[in-house]
């Protein structure tokens, strides 16, 4: 099975801001969209973005990596759903890639801080796929 990128795509995101990683990702890892309830979802700028699954639906061991966009994390902070992906995805060393406000959702647990080292650029993680 081929693993995925996965979007966490929540109430109040920017996904233009994750768009770049999602054209360079997807030619190796297909990229799917979830929600916290698998609805679409009305972006910042207005445009209704199809979910293919819930935050309750995701099988991490299925995703290469996840993507957060920025935007206002306020609802995405608060959603315990968002919490357990971003756990267990951490867990099984997946990539995470969060911009701005995506960050807080999983910068609010210790562990993430502590770990400089998963931390990839764009250009980094580009050069692991292609190699």
């Amino acid at each position: 099975m081929t693993k995925k990128t996965l979007v966490l795509a929540y109430p109040g995101c920017i996904l233009f801001e994750v768009m770049l990683a999602t054209e360079l990702l997807h030619p190796a890892y297909p990229v799917f969209v979830a929600t916290p309830n698998g609805e679409p979802l009305i972006n910042s700028n207005g445009m209704k973005v199809s979910a293919d699954l819930s935050f309750r639906d995701i099988q991490v061991a299925n995703c290469a990596c996840l993507l957060v966009p920025g935007g206002d994390p306020t609802e995405a902070v608060e959603n315990s759903d968002i919490d357990t992906v971003l756990q267990n995805a951490y867990a099984q060393n997946l990539w995470i890639g969060g911009i701005w406000g995506g960050c807080w959702c999983w910068l609010k647990q210790a562990s993430y801080r502590d770990d400089q080292s998963r931390i990839l650029t764009q250009n980094a993680m580009l050069h692991q796929i292609r190699s």
